[in-house]
């Protein structure tokens, strides 16, 4: 879904329309919008407006997806029901077969604190040192 991949599988993650405009660093997006709650950051749910830090949210709900081999996010929750759990402090649980530290990335992503959320410069060394310790050749590739 919003995932391009390119020439030498180059990956891209698309928005596809949802963004307005940007002001003073936000995206705004219009009440009357359609958007992937699930994939929602809450605080972006509720007040509507974007940031990379919500971006990150949405990231860690692809780390979801990807590990559990494109299940949907919130397994038997309609939006609203995991809108709300989500407002309650809800986080998914670690998949089976989901290393821990990956784990630990995922969930990070889902900070309720958009400041206490990994940029993503931060997530890419974090991704590396995963690598490096779930993949002893990693490095040497």
């Amino acid at each position: 879904r919003n995932i391009l991949v390119g020439e030498v599988d180059v990956v891209k993650i698309a928005d596809f329309g949802l963004a307005k405009y940007l002001q003073g660093g936000r995206l705004m997006v219009d009440r009357e919008s359609q958007f992937p709650i699930k994939w929602t950051a809450p605080e972006a749910a509720t007040k509507k407006e974007y940031t990379h830090k919500s971006d990150v949210w949405s990231f860690g709900i692809l780390l979801y997806e990807l590990i559990t081999h494109g299940s949907n996010p919130y397994p038997g929750m309609s939006n609203n029901e995991a809108l709300q759990a989500v407002l309650k402090g809800y986080r998914m649980p670690k998949p089976n077969d989901c290393h821990e530290l990956y784990y630990q990335i995922m969930y990070s992503c889902w900070q309720e604190d958009p400041n206490n959320r990994p940029t993503f410069e931060t997530l890419y060394m974090r991704f590396d040192e995963f690598m490096i310790q779930a993949e002893p050749s990693y490095r040497e590739t």
